[in-house]
């Protein structure tokens, strides 16, 4: 006879793993973000949180919002291209002042 696991402790493991993948998939883009998008990129976006499937990052110069939405495909593709397990497939961009 199997035991029961009561739901709350196995949604509690799942959403374990999912948080701690997730900090180590944005731990990755942190520390190699110029390998990733390039160095000039790098310089004007910059990564400042992953939530769900959403990658934010920050521009501090307001033609880099349009920029970087034109960019979002390029910078999606190689994100993935370098973290194959990365479950993100959205780039939003916030001005920093």
């Amino acid at each position: 006879m199997s035991e029961y696991i009561p739901i709350k402790d196995s949604l509690h493991n799942v959403l374990k793993q999912i948080t701690a993948q997730s900090a180590d998939v944005f731990a990755f883009i942190l520390d190699s973000w110029a390998l990733i998008v390039g160095d000039e990129i790098a310089q004007k976006l910059k990564p400042i949180k992953l939530q769900k499937e959403t990658l934010y990052l920050s521009a501090s110069d307001p033609s880099w919002l349009v920029q970087g939405s034109f960019l979002e495909e390029r910078i999606l593709k190689s994100v993935h291209k370098e973290i194959k397990n990365a479950n993100i497939s959205r780039i939003k961009i916030t001005l920093v002042c």
